[in-house]
């Protein structure tokens, strides 16, 4: 008997909702953050299984041959799925001159399963702003 097996997943959109925390010393504000996120998903996962009979005869010798009869292909999937899961990460800003400021963090997000998949995502954000 031979299995064959694929699974796929597409995250479609996401959004989070992020509050934080940090302590602004001098131009630099490191800060912590955490909240709720969700996610649009597409999943599919496919099997595939075939057998093939094996005959030994006395002499030794064998031939096999493929049962179609006992082959099959299953597919399911879900499409447009919306997800809920956790964000936290760390990250920082700088003054650089007068209003304007560069930031940067690192954020991790954790889905809840879909289909059996689990799926997390790890991101690193770079930026320039302005503060009116």
């Amino acid at each position: 008997m031979t299995l064959n097996g694929s699974a796929s997943l597409q995250v479609k959109d996401e959004i989070t909702f992020r509050g934080r925390a940090g302590w602004a010393t001098g131009d630099f504000l490191p800060y912590i953050f955490g909240g709720l996120a969700v996610g649009r998903m597409d999943v599919t996962r496919t099997v595939s299984s075939s057998v093939t009979r094996t005959i030994n005869f006395a002499n030794g010798s064998s031939t096999s041959f493929p049962l179609p009869q006992f082959s099959l292909t299953s597919t399911e999937g879900r499409s447009n799925n919306f997800v809920v899961g956790w964000t936290g990460g760390l990250g920082m800003e700088y003054m650089l001159w007068g209003n304007v400021f560069m930031r940067g963090e690192w954020e991790y997000i954790k889905f809840m399963s879909v289909k059996n998949t689990v799926v997390t995502q790890n991101s690193v954000h770079a930026g320039i702003g302005y503060k009116f």
